[in-house]
């Protein structure tokens, strides 16, 4: 089984909301909250590299995890989640 990292799934405005939302009910101990969406891709056959390439087009859209955030998403989580 494949994993491909998607966008974010809040907008800026919606963490913002989010995160005071939060902290106010947490009596400010969250600091931070992040969301994104993981795309998991069973597969029969290996893909080419070719197709592996098309299917990473296909699932980029938005403003990616880890521009949002900062981060590096292969270092957090990798590109391939397993075999099946």
């Amino acid at each position: 089984m494949l994993q491909f990292q998607g966008s974010s799934a809040l907008s800026s405005f919606r963490i913002t909301k989010l995160l005071s939302q939060l902290k106010s009910g947490s009596g400010n101990k969250i600091s931070a909250v992040t969301a994104h969406y993981v795309h998991f891709v069973s597969l029969q056959n290996a893909l080419s590299s070719d197709q592996t390439s098309k299917l990473q087009q296909l699932l980029s859209y938005g403003e990616s995890y880890g521009e949002s955030y900062g981060e590096s998403y292969g270092e957090s989580y990798g590109e391939s989640y397993g075999e099946s």
